[in-house]
């Protein structure tokens, strides 16, 4: 539930402090080298990498995140960005105090927003807002690019993406106010999954972050999508898979950027996923 007091926070009563890669994140937060840490051994074994974007902010509580190796605490207010291929919490450790984040997951055209309550190192989902706004998007991911490439002033770069940040947090809490649509919001949450995997086909992310995205428990997720979809989440994944890899595969493209691009780990991997997906599939069609 989006209570008065996650609302403050979303509308702006506490300052947003950035931490992320390109900031001075390590002398305001820093703790201490993720190898000395007291979750390390946790942190070593859950640590995620996606090819999408993620940020979390923190709306009640004490919050402490393991970010390409170096580990930050952060209270209300703090906004964590996870750029493409960084290193990062993947969960929270059994140690982690209670606490309420927003979770945030850039997929092309939509921008998820994930109300996540910790409670005894475990996760509960809580509230869930779909941002659609192809402007706020692309001056989303154009100010963080900018940031993140060092082509603008940092100060400058910082201010924007606050401001622009804010606007989608205001975003949600204008969300709860209206009345509920028609359209079931299940299957919206669904087919907005079903979307990003048409876009990557599953590259840099697994069924666990899928779930996350759309709000729902792992097994919860899996029946839903079949539900709504007619397919399984794998079904989906490779049938965009075999269209990308006719794709690529005209384009003259070689067999390791193949596989990087269907997020297979090398070759060999490609070379397996083709026989069984692929080799198969023509050899029952024409027996």
């Amino acid at each position: 539930m989006l209570t008065e007091a996650k609302q403050r926070v979303l509308l702006g009563e506490y300052p947003l402090r950035l931490v992320a890669s390109f900031t001075d994140s390590e002398r305001m937060l820093a703790q201490a080298p993720q190898s000395q840490e007291r979750d390390a051994a946790w942190r070593r074994q859950f640590t995620q990498v996606h090819a999408h974007r993620e940020a979390m902010l923190v709306l009640q509580g004490e919050v402490t995140q393991g970010l390409n190796g170096v580990v930050y605490h952060g209270g209300p207010g703090t906004l964590f960005l996870y750029d493409v291929g960084e290193r990062h919490d993947g969960g929270f450790p059994p140690t982690a105090p209670d606490s309420d984040q927003m979770w945030m997951f850039f997929a092309p055209g939509f921008i998820t927003c994930q109300g996540v309550e910790v409670r005894g190192g475990r996760y509960g989902r809580d509230f869930r807002h779909s941002c659609k706004s192809p402007e706020l998007i692309k001056r989303l991911n154009n100010t963080w690019d900018a940031a993140a490439k060092g082509a603008v002033r940092l100060d400058l770069a910082l201010a924007q993406l606050r401001a622009l940040f804010s606007v989608l947090f205001t975003d949600v809490v204008a969300a709860v106010e209206r009345p509920p649509g028609g359209s079931s919001v299940q299957k919206e949450a669904i087919l907005e999954i079903k979307q990003f995997l048409q876009h990557t086909a599953g590259r840099g992310v697994d069924v666990t972050t899928l779930a996350r995205m759309a709000g729902f428990s792992r097994s919860h997720f899996l029946r839903l999508f079949r539900q709504h979809v007619g397919m399984t989440v794998y079904e989906v994944i490779n049938e965009v898979r075999r269209q990308r890899y006719q794709e690529l595969l005209a384009e003259g493209v070689s067999m390791k950027v193949i596989a990087d691009e269907l997020g297979l780990q090398s070759s060999s991997a490609l070379a397996h996923w083709r026989r069984k997906h692929i080799d198969a599939k023509k050899t029952s069609a024409t027996e």
